[in-house]
């Protein structure tokens, strides 16, 4: 068993989420796991099931039910993390903030004629 000080939650507190290993990231998202499939072990298997955390960002509800392990209120838990990430990266890079005047530069230029 690891000491207190590297388990992956008290890591994150100390250095950040970036010091952390995906399936760590997971293992904390998962939170205890099951009796027969503890947190660890279940990370481990989404990142095997999935290759990467990119393509588990594609993943819904129906995908992480399939991974032992995983009940109906963790992957309801697990895609509504991702989803709400997706949302947030889509309001990030549609952000625009305009100043009076700036919606004109918006607009298409004009064609020229040859």
């Amino acid at each position: 068993m690891q000491p207190p000080e590297d388990r992956p939650r008290e890591r994150l507190v100390r250095l950040g989420p970036r010091a952390l290993l995906d399936a760590e990231l997971l293992e904390l998202l998962i939170g205890t796991g099951t009796k027969g499939a503890p947190a660890p072990v279940v990370a481990s298997a989404l990142l095997a099931e999935s290759g990467t955390l990119a393509a588990l960002a594609t993943w819904d509800t129906h995908d992480f039910g399939r991974v032992h392990g995983l009940g109906p209120a963790k992957a309801a838990e697990l895609a509504a993390a991702i989803e709400t990430h997706h949302d947030w990266i889509a309001h990030e890079t549609l952000a625009v903030e305009l100043t009076p005047g700036d919606d004109a530069a918006l607009e298409p230029a004009p064609v020229e004629s040859m």
